[in-house]
């Protein structure tokens, strides 16, 4: 069986594919940077085989980390079936094979966080008549998620110290698993180690507010015009408290000037401050916050939840939530969430 393969730009097919997470093409190169934890894109597609191709980027942290640190995990789900991969610094590809004939949907996720965008440049399909059809629907709620690590799924397979690319997946952890369960268009904005006031070693840069404006983890000026979520979630405090110099006033201003920000851009979101996996340290200050500031706004509300439970393996790396642990906060996540989409 003679197979041929189609070669297609990513920007040149951006009509005929389904975008996930605040994602952006470049007028430079034409690539689909995606910037965010679980950022990426669906299409649909006819062929026996499909690959995806990346262009080079630097390190996914310091320029001094080692060399498993610069390399990425990434999702490629055919039919929901999930493979994960790894992409190098250099230009790469992911690849799967062996489909039977006829017609196929890829998914493509990015799974660990980094400083650049990880840039897909390329999709090919390969197949007797390898054809690209019409992108899968886009559901119609709509949850945007802020956080810190916990979001981003830091840890979920550890259990250990130190940090490895694969065991860092936003798939299986709280935030994307409760937008699946409810079938919504999800966006993960996070960014370990970050806080509303300070990060976890004291200091104020990258606080929620800085990089929630912006389109990339580290430049550009987000436009919220075109997608309002129905539902925010805001999962912070964890490094703020773990820096050990936010005290409860200090916090209490910051959640409010996060809070009124979010409320700035999306004016008709219902926001959800969800807190307490790695910490109850300012549970008392959420309430408070919640409960003066409800009283303008019926749209606002709070979510405790208990911390992680070692015993009961929800523990993974560096004192973070497992896999386990999340689908837990999913559980109890999921019906708050679903309450507010009905409203």
């Amino acid at each position: 069986m003679n197979y041929i393969a189609k070669n297609m730009n990513i920007g040149e097919i951006s009509d005929s594919i389904t975008l996930h997470g605040r994602v952006n093409f470049s007028a430079e190169d034409g690539s689909l940077h995606l910037p965010w934890s679980a950022s990426g894109f669906s299409l649909r597609f006819k062929g026996e085989a499909v690959a995806v191709s990346f262009l080079e980027f630097l390190s996914t942290n310091a320029p001094d980390a080692g060399e498993d640190e610069r390399r990425l995990a990434v999702l490629l789900e055919i039919d929901g079936d999930r493979h994960k991969s790894y992409v190098s610094g250099k230009s790469a590809v992911v690849f799967a094979d062996g489909l039977t004939s006829g017609e196929h949907t890829l998914r493509l996720l990015k799974l660990t966080e980094s400083a650049e965008p990880l840039r897909v440049s390329e999709v090919q399909i390969y197949g007797v008549e390898p054809t690209l059809l019409s992108p899968p629907t886009v559901p119609s709620r709509r949850i945007e998620f802020i956080g810190d690590s916990i979001t981003c799924g830091y840890g979920v397979w550890g259990t250990r110290d130190g940090f490895v690319p694969f065991e860092e997946d936003p798939t299986v952890a709280y935030a994307f698993l409760t937008g699946e369960s409810l079938h919504a268009d999800t966006r993960l904005i996070s960014w370990s180690g970050r806080g509303i006031v300070r990060a976890w070693d004291g200091g104020f840069g990258n606080r929620f507010a800085d990089f929630f404006l912006r389109s990339e983890r580290t430049e550009g000026t987000h436009d919220f015009s075109p997608w309002q979520p129905d539902v925010v979630v805001i999962n912070g405090g964890t490094n703020d408290g773990n820096s050990g110099v936010v005290s409860d006033d200090e916090f209490e201003v910051g959640v409010e000037e996060l809070y009124r920000l979010v409320r700035s851009v999306y004016p008709r979101a219902e926001i959800l401050f969800f807190y307490g996996a790695m910490g109850l340290k300012y549970d008392a200050v959420f309430r408070r916050v919640v409960a003066r500031l409800g009283s303008e706004d019926s749209a606002l509300h709070y979510l405790a939840t208990s911390p992680i439970v070692a015993e009961d393996g929800e523990l993974g790396a560096i004192g973070h939530p497992s896999a386990r642990c999340h689908l837990r906060l999913a559980a109890e996540l999921s019906p708050a969430v679903e309450s507010l989409l009905k409203k």
